[in-house]
């Protein structure tokens, strides 16, 4: 599309400056032309080429509108594959592509503001039993209904993310350990307690839980080392039997 732009008002500034030649020409053989049907045969000359000129400065200008409109478009659809780019197919959440992005943005803020924000690693325990009992289209419409759950006990300004697999990460900006822990208990008993079927033959798939890790951002650790952290405490969850939140900074105890 942009090259097409580009050729159309590429084409209409030659056709331009080729009028604008002629009429230099005609200017010049009208000074040597001492009779007057070839001064009249001149200006007829020039006559024409300038209502050329502005048939061609109006074609210019429509183009330029169309162009404008290929334009805005072209603004649109790269707006569209850029946030297709960031975003997970599936659950409609964040990838680890945006999340990066996400965390870039964050950090500078924590640091600039000193601020520091928490994330909570997730992780739905025993999801390859309900694949393999069930099906991967069941398995694929779990993840959406845990991605609707994680997003309903979230703030706005608040980033889930599909973080891969059947994990998921939330990060909670100017949000502390306790508020985190507050939010990951508000999570777990959410999908302790809903009631999990199949939508087509409304069987139940049985309780889903998941596994919790949380971390808070040291303002003076590498890039991914809160991810890290909240790992470690999502292992130990699972370590200590499932369904439960660990918090990093409890690990040394």
């Amino acid at each position: 599309m942009l090259r097409e732009i580009t050729s159309h008002v590429t084409e209409t500034e030659g056709d331009l400056a080729g009028h604008g030649r002629a009429l230099d020409k005609m200017a010049g053989q009208l000074q040597d032309v001492d009779d007057f049907d070839g001064v009249r045969h001149i200006i007829d000359q020039m006559i024409d080429t300038t209502k050329a000129i502005i048939k061609s400065g109006s074609r210019l200008q429509n183009r330029m509108e169309v162009s404008s409109k290929d334009l805005q478009q072209l603004h649109r659809e790269l707006e569209v594959s850029q946030k297709e780019a960031r975003t997970d197919a599936l659950t409609g959440l964040a990838n680890r592509r945006g999340l990066e992005k996400r965390l870039e943005i964050e950090r500078i803020r924590a640091r600039q503001n000193n601020t520091p924000f928490s994330v909570i690693l997730v992780d739905i325990d025993y999801f390859k039993k309900v694949n393999d009992r069930f099906g991967h289209l069941v398995g694929d419409s779990l993840l959406k209904g845990v991605a609707r759950v994680l997003r309903s006990q979230t703030r706005r300004n608040d980033m889930v993310a599909r973080f891969g697999g059947e994990e998921f990460l939330i990060l909670l900006p100017e949000t502390d350990v306790a508020g985190a822990y507050s939010v990951a208990e508000k999570i777990r008993t959410t999908l302790l307690n809903k009631e999990w079927t199949i939508k087509e033959s409304k069987k139940s798939i049985g309780l889903v839980t998941a596994s919790m890790g949380i971390a808070l951002y040291d303002m003076d650790e590498s890039d991914n080392s809160v991810i890290h952290r909240a790992d470690a405490a999502l292992y130990k969850a699972k370590a200590q039997g499932r369904n439960q939140v660990v918090i990093q900074a409890e690990l040394a105890n």
